[in-house]
């Protein structure tokens, strides 16, 4: 039996003439034939017959690769943080059902990794998150070329935490199955694959690296600020998840939501009341939404939101109806004093305008303040501006226009510009408009909408 962190040459088990090793950091071949060198300088009964040194190297490197798969794994291992996993499979995958039967024949750390005993493709396949496991699958599917030698991505994959005793030894049930009592997390992983064939060209694999980048992924996809998605986590998994959707057998809708009025409290009451507003209008959106819906902000004050399985145009109509009542009726407010007076009237009577600030000593009737001196004090509560764009099942996907072009955009587009129509109407309060998209749409209209720019930063 292997240990947890050996390195193996074979189909399951250690074989003849293959030695384990422990995972360890190996000596780079220059090291190695500098050794040699340094051997052959130094040894009083050199090697016989005494052929040149070139000699020695290439023999060295032609047994070298009857464990070339261990060497390319060593080297391929480096000083990234986290867990790291090693593993070889071979090439020349012609259909999935062919790629989930491939047998890892090379591994370390898969284990601690995934928190599982993992031998196939298949079963490691199985961990990856199932709004990630498509792409993934279709990533894995290509094979190498003059082009592709080499490749990385991202993905979630569920990590388990066996049970333990005080000694630190993984606990079993009655029937031998490792014990669990602690929920799976989703891990974000990253995972390489370098192209490797033997010198005498009878062996092909793909040479693979899975690390857990959980720690740097905090910060690669999620607004430090507000703790939801971020631009990045919206262009890396939220467009293929539309694509999907679009070739799928549900409704699902895309929204665009625009904060209110965010730059006056910027510029007269501070950054720091800014900030608040944010993570207030994330609170609202969080609390009144559903668990899968997924929340990105993409810009200073914009906010992208994916929502899966929508029954109908009328179920979503009521999502958005609680969505604005949990706004306009929010009376959690924001507390901050005038630090800067606005430069004119017409900043405080649009300020005033959306509904988003009251004065708090209520002296004045909001209407009737032509200014906001230095030291007024305000309660705030965040406003917003929300285009919704429905989108039905699609009944064939392969002949919608859509695709002509870049479906997510496309369907950003049309969600920003019916938000902006209703931002520009200058109402009171958090207010909607839904559209819906239309297979049947004109060019004319088509043109329109592809030629609007969200101006997302």
């Amino acid at each position: 039996m292997v240990e947890a962190n050996q390195v193996f040459i074979g189909e399951g088990t250690p074989s003849a003439g293959h030695s384990s090793v422990t995972d360890t950091l190996q000596p780079s071949p220059a090291e190695v034939v500098g050794s040699l060198r340094q051997f052959l300088q130094e040894s009083e009964d050199p090697m016989s017959p005494p052929d040149p040194i070139d000699i020695r190297i290439k023999e060295i490197q032609r047994r070298t690769q009857e464990n070339y798969q261990k060497l390319i794994a060593l080297l391929f291992l480096n000083s990234e943080n986290g867990e790291i996993a090693l593993f070889s499979r071979p090439q020349g995958a012609s259909s999935v059902e062919q790629l989930c039967s491939q047998e890892l024949s090379i591994y370390t750390g898969l284990y601690d990794l995934v928190g599982a005993r993992i031998n196939t493709m298949g079963e490691l396949i199985d961990t990856i998150h199932p709004d990630d496991r498509e792409r993934i699958t279709n990533e894995l599917m290509v094979e190498p070329s003059d082009s592709v030698q080499s490749r990385q991505f991202e993905f979630r994959l569920q990590k388990k935490f066996p049970d333990r005793d005080e000694d630190g030894k993984i606990i079993f049930t009655e029937d031998r199955n490792i014990q669990y009592t602690k929920p799976p997390e989703w891990r974000y992983v990253q995972y390489c694959e370098k192209s490797y064939t033997s010198a005498d060209g009878k062996s092909q694999q793909w040479v693979s690296k899975l690390t857990d980048i959980s720690e740097m992924a905090d910060k690669m996809f999620h607004d430090q600020l507000t703790g939801v998605n971020n631009l990045r986590y919206f262009e890396t998994f939220v467009r293929d998840k539309v694509v999907e959707m679009l070739y799928g057998d549900r409704n699902f809708a895309l929204l665009m939501v625009d904060v209110d009025k965010l730059k006056p409290p910027n510029d007269y009451l501070g950054h720091a009341v800014g900030d608040k507003i944010l993570k207030d209008v994330m609170r609202l959106l969080k609390d009144t939404l559903r668990e899968s819906d997924i929340i990105c902000r993409v810009g200073g004050d914009e906010i992208v939101i994916l929502m899966e399985r929508v029954r109908s145009e009328e179920d979503l109509k009521e999502i958005l109806d609680r969505l604005q009542a949990a706004f306009n009726e929010n009376q959690q407010y924001i507390h901050a004093q005038i630090n800067k007076s606005p430069a004119n009237s017409e900043i405080v009577s649009e300020w005033i305008q959306s509904g988003s600030i009251e004065v708090d000593d209520n002296q004045n009737q909001p209407e009737s303040i032509a200014s906001l001196p230095v030291g007024t004090n305000l309660r705030i509560r965040p406003m917003v501006s929300i285009g919704a764009c429905f989108v039905p099942q699609i009944t064939h996907p392969d002949k919608d226009k859509i695709f002509r072009g870049d479906p997510l955009k496309y369907l950003e587009n049309l969600a920003d510009m019916i938000m902006y129509e209703q931002k520009q109407a200058r109402l009171s309060g958090t207010h909607y408009r839904l559209a819906r998209y239309e297979p049947d749409a004109t060019d004319d209209e088509r043109r329109r909408i592809a030629g609007h720019h969200p101006e997302f930063s």
